[in-house]
């Protein structure tokens, strides 16, 4: 018998590798008294996404929703408002679920009366990787142990609790729908209002990793955008001493990581990269505090 509901909810542009999402999904097993359903919002101005599913299988197993924005919160959004279960999971359209995924999350939210589970992204990478990709698995992203809290949280793997008091009166923020962060925001808004977020690094999501996004300059964008988001999330939310510590701490770790990525950069390849995507981290949250643009990542 099934008296509860998972919704998995995927915000996509028609991406294929979207099949191979749903496909994974309804492989997960899940627990006994749990039916499922996808909510696939197209958020394509052209149809795409609905295109996609019309010809294949996946299309009869599937709500597709429109939003047509290309502003990935007020898609997200619109997952949210057409979702009927009693927990929403968010997975991207270029991942795929491990077959406990579900499972893991289901049963941390279970277990914990949290807000919202946390799960674990590996990425799988191309063949041709370049050697300090392979070591430092950039697109990988792990929370902490199993039920520790943390502060945010990303949507590339995340379960929400529908009946949250918290969770029912907020919305993805569409001020982030171009430049990405819109998780960060709203987790964050989350947890400062007392709601709970917990991890589960058993509920691991593959993301395929395209050889072109291991590209320095796009990592380079995607780290220093990172660093910005969290600037614009928590520290704008600061005093304003913390906030000078802040950007004194930014501007020392910019010029510290530069120094070492220039001194490791021949021998140890992958040591200055991380270096460099710590740089860029930081970068980022120099671009806030001294007020100049940031760029888009959607």
């Amino acid at each position: 018998m099934t008296d509860r509901l998972v919704s998995v909810c995927i915000a996509s542009i028609g991406r294929p590798s979207l099949l191979d999402t749903i496909k994974g999904i309804y492989a997960c097993a899940r627990p006994a008294d749990m039916a499922l359903e996808i909510v696939v919002v197209d958020d394509s101005l052209t149809g795409a996404a609905l295109a996609l599913l019309c010809c294949s299988d996946a299309r009869k197993r599937v709500r597709v929703v429109t939003s047509a924005s290309q502003n990935i919160s007020v898609a997200r959004n619109t997952g949210m408002a057409h979702a009927r279960g009693d927990f929403i999971a968010f997975i991207d359209d270029d991942e795929v679920p491990d077959v406990n995924w579900l499972n893991n999350l289901v049963q941390l939210a279970d277990s914990s009366g949290a807000d919202a589970v946390q799960g674990t992204v590996i990425g799988i990478y191309p063949s041709d990787s370049p050697g300090w990709a392979v070591k430092l698995r950039p697109f990988d992203k792990s929370y902490g142990q199993a039920g520790a809290r943390i502060e945010v949280g990303s949507t590339s793997n995340l379960l929400f609790r529908r009946s949250s008091l918290v969770i029912r009166t907020m919305k993805f923020n569409a001020v982030y729908g171009k430049s990405g962060g819109e998780d960060t925001d709203l987790c964050y808004r989350l947890t400062a209002s007392g709601g709970v977020i917990v991890c589960s690094p058993g509920a691991v999501v593959y993301e395929i990793v395209p050889r072109a996004r291991l590209d320095l300059r796009h990592l380079v964008r995607r780290y220093a955008r990172g660093g910005h988001t969290y600037a614009c999330v928590v520290l704008a939310r600061q005093g304003l001493l913390r906030k000078l510590a802040e950007f004194v701490k930014a501007l020392s770790l910019t010029m510290a990581f530069f120094v070492m990525a220039a001194v490791s950069s021949v021998a140890l390849p992958a040591t200055a990269m991380r270096f460099v995507l710590r740089l860029s981290g930081n970068v980022g949250k120099l671009i806030f505090f001294l007020g100049l643009p940031a760029w888009n990542l959607y």
